[in-house]
């Protein structure tokens, strides 16, 4: 009976120790549900700042060699010497290739020698005609005959020296394009010869831009095959005749290549650059608001430090926190805060991630730049700048900081 009754009274314990733990459990989570239902929107700001804004023109062209051509024969022969190597730097009038030659230097010799015997009859009759040995009719022709000897001489060394075939101007070769004992017929490719001392870039422009552009106006431009380096040119030549059908014109810049860097066919972006416009209030375009009712963002008045808000927000955050940018929690309470208010923008050119404010905005005031997504109207704010965002890290940064719109 006494066992009986001890068991009971364990069960009743057990049942009453547990009825006790879970409205603790319950209470604890009610109060957590309360507090967190007061906590403030975390955001990250930045401060409205004047600064020179750099506009531009931009574009897309290809660079040309300053001068380029693949080296050719002007007459047919077989290949008997390659005076070259591939990607050797060569001078103007340098030999690139022999081709065979002795028929010509045949021709040649002949020429030379029915040259010197005219010469020599032209010389007996000029003596003879000084005695009145002989006519005037004979040296006339005799005279004649020794200027075509002479005229044949000069084909022969002409024909001669188009057997060799030579560098037109100064420059880098390419790869060799033929092999020793080939036979080439007039127009076959040798090898690429460019001079790329300085580059051309074309590109073009639409018709409204063209008051903008003036010779020697600076430009830029930045390819792929060497990121984050700017090369720095000017305007050449603009066209003379806009494209009826395209409505754009042609532009040509120099590009210096001192350092041999740059290579013709490389794709690039251009930039004409236009003059500075100095003292305009610049913001981050995640600082923006676009939309179909107009460009808005949030300035951020009465921040208070941490230490001062912490007594208000005492009770809201006593069981709270944040995540900062970094990822790492942040209680609440050690976050700065203050109202946020929307106003409406008007902007103008946008570069990067950063955008002009014509009207709307002061220098000096502190705007949102992150976390405004579920803000309307005036709202209290906590801020944490820790990790300031970029337009690549925006999302990311806004999960961190509980207030994506998921």
């Amino acid at each position: 009976m006494k066992k009986g009754m001890t068991i009971m009274l364990v069960g009743v314990a057990v049942v009453g120790a547990s009825l006790f733990g879970f409205n603790e459990f319950k209470q604890h989570m009610i109060a957590k549900i309360i507090a967190s239902s007061f906590k403030l929107p975390v955001v990250s700001t930045e401060v409205v700042k004047k600064q020179d804004w750099q506009p531009y023109l931009d574009s897309v062209g290809t660079l040309i060699a300053n001068e380029g051509v693949m080296v050719t024969p002007e007459v047919a022969g077989t290949i008997t010497d390659i005076l070259f190597a591939s990607g050797d730097s060569v001078n103007e009038g340098d030999v690139l290739i022999q081709l065979f030659n002795g028929t010509e230097v045949a021709s040649l010799k002949s020429n030379v020698a029915n040259a010197k015997l005219q010469k020599i009859n032209l010389e007996r009759e000029q003596q003879l005609l000084s005695r009145d040995l002989t006519a005037q009719q004979t040296v006339d022709q005799l005279a004649a005959a020794y200027d075509e000897a002479t005229a044949s001489v000069e084909a022969s060394q002409v024909n001669l020296e188009l057997k060799e075939v030579k560098a037109p101007f100064t420059g880098q070769l390419g790869i060799r394009l033929v092999d020793l004992g080939e036979y080439l017929t007039p127009g076959s490719s040798i090898v690429s010869l460019q001079n790329f001392d300085e580059l051309r870039v074309q590109f073009e422009l639409s018709q409204k831009d063209i008051g903008k552009v003036s010779i020697n106006q600076a430009v830029e431009i930045e390819t792929d095959a060497y990121p984050g380096r700017v090369f720095k040119g000017h305007v050449f030549a603009l066209d003379s005749e806009v494209n009826q059908n395209t409505r754009t014109i042609l532009v040509e810049a120099i590009i210096p290549n001192e350092e041999k860097m740059l290579y013709p066919g490389i794709f690039v972006t251009v930039r004409v650059l236009l003059p500075v416009i100095p003292d305009v209030i610049v913001v981050s375009q995640t600082a923006v608001d676009f939309s179909l009712y107009g460009q808005s963002t949030y300035v951020v008045d009465d921040i208070k430090p941490a230490s001062d808000s912490k007594a208000s927000n005492n009770k809201s955050s006593s069981s709270s926190g944040s995540s900062s940018g970094s990822g790492v929690l942040v209680e609440q309470d050690t976050l700065p805060t203050g109202t946020a208010k929307q106003v409406f923008l008007k902007t103008g050119d946008r570069r990067g991630d950063k955008v002009i404010v014509l009207s709307g905005l002061k220098e000096g005031e502190t705007i949102i730049n992150a976390g405004s997504s579920k803000l309307s109207g005036t709202a209290q704010v906590s801020i944490n700048n820790a990790n300031p965002l970029s337009t690549d890290n925006v999302e990311m940064n806004e999960a961190n900081l509980g207030l994506s719109s998921e």
